[in-house]
């Protein structure tokens, strides 16, 4: 008890220090409306996803987006301040010291999102659920809350495409699954907490990643984000769960993966990335592609091999209403 208390006041301190260093990068106000989805991101060098990350998130139906941006050196900043309803913040301190930018997120949230909803992904995410396609975030969060529920347990799915990494070649805007549509199943065991862990990145790097996200969080009070989104305390999970589409692999991934290495400041100083520069270091050619990836078909897809879960009643929900405007994919 007293070890869980130390630990809570300190979350309350770092919060309070580490949000006072978050530099506003334009003066407009932000507007109380309880009824927005909100989405928070922390991001670095990552002018080459944002565009089509804003158009999905957009017409799926985040209302206002705000990102924390950690030093970057492209056009990042330069890209979100075109953004109608965005803003924006600067930070130089350690990602590595702020829970891996959960400490940033929420004190942003105490700030501007006390009992809404909130997205909270990485630049690479694309948080996908049953009907997605025809169901907008606030038609889900309505039905979350009838449902009495304060967040969605999402599975991650790395995507890749059939060809090498670095002839994956990304154009800036384009919808990430048009140069990545497969993924697979295998590769994965349980862990003792229940989530997964494993996957494609079990099976070419060796490495141990959770399997396991929480993107779609009500920020009532209680709820604490712990591990990067991987894992949560205090909030209700619904029966529904979704899946976090992680589009790594792009033609950027072996210069990323260097430069994260060097810079250590992910979970265990970096190592996943080590692994990952010494793999496209000794083959430049690698491909995640093997007989056993999966096409990328649609949400009823990812309900029928078990990735994501549905229910009767928020099935009988989404046929009641009227496809939602704007999705391409």
């Amino acid at each position: 008890m007293v070890r869980g208390l130390r630990s809570q006041v300190r979350r309350r301190l770092a919060k309070a220090y580490f949000g006072g260093r978050l530099r506003p990068l334009d003066p407009t106000p932000i507007p109380r409306n309880p009824s927005e989805i909100r989405l928070f991101m922390v991001v670095r060098n990552a002018a080459l996803r944002i565009p089509y990350l804003f158009r999905y998130y957009s017409e799926l139906g985040v209302d206002r987006f705000f990102v924390i941006d950690n030093g970057s050196t492209d056009e990042t900043v330069a890209i979100l301040r075109r953004h109608d309803s965005t803003h924006v913040f600067s930070t130089t301190d350690r990602y590595s010291v702020t829970e891996c930018g959960v400490v940033w997120v929420e004190s942003l949230m105490d700030r501007h999102a006390r009992n809404q909803w909130c997205v909270i992904v990485d630049s690479d995410e694309l948080l996908a659920y049953p009907h997605y396609e025809t169901v907008s975030l606030k038609h889900l969060c309505q039905f979350l809350d009838r449902e009495g529920a304060t967040a969605l347990h999402s599975f991650l799915l790395d995507m890749y495409s059939d060809r090498p990494i670095a002839e994956t070649i990304y154009a800036q805007g384009v919808p990430f699954l048009e140069a990545c549509r497969y993924f697979e199943t295998g590769h994965r065991s349980r862990r003792p907490d229940g989530y997964w862990e494993g996957g494609v990145r079990r099976r070419v790097f060796g490495a141990r990643n959770i399997l396991s996200k929480h993107n779609l969080v009500k920020y009532v009070a209680g709820t604490t984000i712990l591990g990067g989104t991987h894992s949560l305390a205090g909030g209700r999970l619904s029966a529904v769960t979704g899946v976090t589409l992680h589009f790594k692999y792009f033609h950027d991934f072996a210069g990323q993966a260097r430069l994260e290495a060097e810079r250590g400041e992910h979970w265990n100083a970096g190592w996943q990335y080590k692994r990952y520069a010494e793999a496209v270091d000794k083959t430049p050619d690698l491909t995640l592609f093997y007989e056993g990836s999966v096409p990328y078909q649609g949400s009823r897809q990812l309900t029928e091999l078990g990735l994501m879960t549905s229910t009767p009643e928020f099935d009988e929900f989404a046929s009641l209403l009227e496809p939602r405007w704007g999705h391409k994919d």
